[in-house]
């Protein structure tokens, strides 16, 4: 939220389960496939994995240029994309947070990154109302 906090929610009660705080805004969020860990992007194009079970941070990814506002992770949960201000589009593998590419086309800022349900291919939805369909083999875009 825009107070740079996280909060997890108890949907049948309403109630807060836990609550962690960033340094800058949080533009998204998304859960790993199995629900283990939490992804978040931010103001300050920090890329941030958390245990889904209390917050912790297990990774860090910095060093984008730019704000980042949305990230999906792919269905096998072994990448993540993200894509924000400057129109590129970047995964990075979850384990060793290396990234694995850099796209670029988008001629606006992303404001919304998916996977395909094959993993193959990432879609990307930019400000100016253009999609992307970037599509690639298992190696490329998925982690074996």
């Amino acid at each position: 939220s825009l107070d740079k906090t996280i909060r997890l929610w108890d949907v049948a009660s309403g109630s807060e389960l836990r609550k962690a705080s960033g340094t800058h805004r949080f533009q998204s969020v998304a859960f790993s496939p199995d629900g283990k860990i939490l992804g978040t992007v931010g103001a300050d194009g920090v890329l941030t994995l958390r245990d889904a079970s209390d917050l912790s941070i297990l990774r860090v990814i910095r060093g984008q240029p730019d704000e980042l506002f949305d990230l999906s992770f792919s269905p096998d949960g072994g990448t993540i994309a993200a894509g924000g201000m400057s129109g590129r589009l970047f995964l990075w593998d979850v384990m060793t947070g290396e990234q694995l590419l850099e796209l670029l086309g988008n001629k606006a800022q992303i404001n919304r990154v998916l996977f395909s349900p094959d993993g193959l291919s990432v879609i990307s939805c930019a400000h100016d109302g253009s999609v992307r369909i970037w599509s690639g083999s298992r190696s490329i875009l998925k982690t074996e």
